[in-house]
């Protein structure tokens, strides 16, 4: 099993190896696209506490899903300088963390299960929309999937507990909510 991880430009900088027969998990990195992989962490799939690599932000951040302050899995910030966990980014008492929502190859926010699908932006204008947008549909969840370039048009997928998710476009500009695809 071997896993690769990019930065946002498009450069391969983790990898990741589970030998199967040992259970160990090899984390490798590489400063850039010319240097050499090292190995960054090494730890018993079984034994060891959860580490996965969730990809960079804009800034060069690596964000990691972890559970090694609690028995759920919490998302951190990663030095990988000096191969410790910096700052708690999310965490949740009753649910595992772990997916990262990308977009153009960058950590933009995190995404979980609770009773529906969540997700967490980093930007406060992004987080801001995702709570209008979550209010606008009473007894619904949406979730902002993808966003045009100049930021006009927003995708969303509105769960239900009961009903099919129904895929919505959200105009910015006009401010209304218009029906693109169900389920």
């Amino acid at each position: 099993d071997l896993s690769y991880l990019p930065d946002p430009t498009g450069q391969v900088r983790i990898a990741s190896r589970l030998d199967d027969k040992s259970g160990k998990r090899i984390f490798l990195f590489r400063k850039g696209p010319d240097q050499p992989f090292e190995e960054l962490k090494r730890l018993d799939a079984l034994k060891d506490p959860a580490f996965e690599p969730l990809g960079f932000g804009a800034d060069g951040t690596l964000y990691v899903a972890s559970n090694h302050e609690s028995d759920k899995i919490a998302i951190y910030t990663y030095d990988i300088a000096t191969q410790t966990f910096g700052q708690k980014v999310l965490s949740d008492p009753q649910v595992d963390m772990g997916g990262a929502v990308m977009e153009r190859g960058t950590v933009i926010g995190f995404s979980y299960v609770q009773d529906m699908p969540v997700r967490v932006f980093l930007d406060p204008q992004t987080q801001r929309l995702q709570e209008v947008l979550d209010k606008a549909i009473p007894d619904s969840r949406e979730i902002l999937l993808e966003r045009t370039k100049d930021g006009r048009f927003t995708l969303l997928a509105s769960f239900h507990p009961a009903l099919p998710t129904i895929f919505r476009l959200f105009d910015s500009q006009t401010k209304q909510l218009m029906p693109f695809a169900d389920t």
